[in-house]
């Protein structure tokens, strides 16, 4: 499967994936190291942050086992500690410019520019920044950074987190017609049925005069 292709009823690997399952989060991470265009949804970036923090902690635990081993255990020991130092150090350094291409779409998909992710060098108020923006919700200018040119119509809004579509008309209904400024239409009434004006005079009374009981107006 190419870049771009995917099965019915997914996104392709250039538009946002709401509500996308873990492994499909997982593998778009890894398909898109060096793409820092498009938006990327909080699902695909949670799932991947909560791998990473997952891997982190089993690769701290695992050190702290070898450095509590190696002052009474045989020279090996202390070699596999450091073969295992260097193995984590190469898996972070591989896994650095997929992590900064997902923060970059990230903030995309909230209608921030990428180079937001600067701010992760900023001790301590970086990082925190960084995660207030990872859970601000999609906004759907931000397709601005699709590189596609299209953007979405102004009053065009997402629900749950799909753009959102106007209803159709179904079997049977009489069709829609605009309703012009400042004009209400009342529930169930049909708007092509002539309107009476809410402001003009009542109609004419047709029952017995006041006057004379037996005469009409």
């Amino acid at each position: 499967m190419t870049y771009g292709q995917a099965p019915a009823g997914r996104p392709t690997l250039e538009q946002p994936y709401y509500g996308a399952p873990f492994p499909e989060a997982i593998v778009r991470f890894v398909k898109k190291t060096f793409v820092y265009r498009g938006r990327a949804s909080r699902s695909e970036y949670w799932w991947v942050a909560l791998a990473l923090a997952g891997l982190t902690i089993v690769f701290n635990v695992i050190a702290m086992g070898l450095d509590f081993r190696s002052g009474s255990t045989p020279t090996w020991v202390a070699i596999g500690g450091g073969l295992f130092g260097l193995f984590s150090l190469l898996v972070n350094l591989a896994l650095l410019l997929p992590t900064i291409s997902m923060q970059v779409r990230r903030l995309h998909d909230a209608n921030f520019s990428g180079f937001f992710a600067f701010l992760g060098l900023v001790p301590l108020f970086g990082p925190i920044a960084l995660v207030v923006f990872a859970c601000l919700p999609s906004v759907p200018a931000g397709a601005r950074f699709d590189g596609t040119g299209q953007h979405p119509a102004s009053n065009q809004g997402y629900y749950q987190g799909q753009p959102y579509q106007a209803p159709v008309q179904g079997y049977g209904q009489p069709p829609t017609q605009p309703q012009a400024p400042g004009q209400y239409y009342a529930p169930n009434q049909d708007p092509s049925a002539p309107q009476s004006d809410p402001y003009s005079a009542p109609d004419a009374w047709n029952g017995p005069s006041s006057t004379d009981p037996g005469q009409t107006r």
